[in-house]
């Protein structure tokens, strides 16, 4: 199975599944499973030199690159 996300506003959902399936904790340790993680993750989104994007850097992604508009 493949996920098929949007680019742009598209990453939480992409990072949330990540998170829940324990994929985003292997490769960021520091996001740790449990309520303290699951609050740096919340932080983390629009935040400056947070994610707000889907990337390259969520793991599992195959990311096209930019988008139209």
């Amino acid at each position: 199975m493949i996920y098929v996300s949007s680019s742009g506003h598209g990453d939480p959902a992409v990072v949330g599944n990540t998170y829940l399936e324990g994929t985003y904790n292997e490769v960021y340790p520091d996001i740790s499973r449990n309520e303290a993680g699951l609050k740096k993750l919340f932080r983390q989104f629009s935040f400056p030199g947070g994610i707000s994007h889907a990337s390259r850097e969520c793991p599992g992604s195959i990311h096209e690159g930019g988008k139209l508009g």
